[in-house]
């Protein structure tokens, strides 16, 4: 967009430049890189140029030609990953406007296989870090499976039998603070 001044009057409204996705608009400088910034990214001047003071806030050099360049940044966004309840949860990430994320690696957990790393609490939709990027905020989801233990060992002074006058079963009571090992 431009903005025409005249000589000795103030500055006409200025509209910003709308930013590109995934770009926010930083000012308006006096060179396409580095410059110094002239208009803020709300219209306001910052600074004094050739043919413009502030305290007047009026064009003071009737052949003064001023072009100024729109500066953006790119969005950084911090990608969050959710243990589920398991493991230690990975360091969160900030990630640029269309940048993939790194993968933090399988997870462990005592009594759990980690299943990967999903976009959703439900682990629906796995994560892929290679074709995946970051346009926002977002969390990421670890996927837990239960084991199912094949075998339990317990201290074998620690256990008692019983049986019941009615039932030709013996009732085993073992305490869960004698549990010793799980296969699985």
């Amino acid at each position: 967009s431009s903005v025409t001044a005249t000589y000795d009057q103030a500055l006409p409204e200025f509209t910003a430049c709308t930013a590109a996705t995934g770009y926010t608009l930083n000012g308006y400088y006096t060179a396409a890189t580095n410059g110094t910034m002239i208009i803020d990214k709300e219209g306001e001047f910052v600074s004094d140029v050739a043919g413009y003071t502030s305290n007047e806030g009026k064009w003071n050099n009737e052949s003064a030609k001023l072009t100024l360049y729109a500066q953006y940044k790119i969005n950084s966004y911090t990608v969050t990953f959710d243990d589920q309840g398991h493991g230690i949860k990975p360091d969160d990430q900030i990630i640029n406007h269309g940048g993939k994320v790194n993968n933090p690696g399988n997870l462990t957990a005592n009594g759990f296989i980690f299943g990967g790393w999903y976009k959703e609490a439900e682990c629906t939709n796995a994560w892929n870090f290679e074709t995946d990027v970051v346009t926002s905020n977002i969390t990421i989801y670890a996927k837990w499976t239960a084991k199912i233990a094949t075998s339990l060992s317990w201290s074998a002074a620690t256990y008692s039998a019983t049986i019941d006058a009615d039932n030709d079963f013996p009732t085993l009571t073992i305490s869960p603070n004698d549990l010793i090992g799980v296969t699985y």
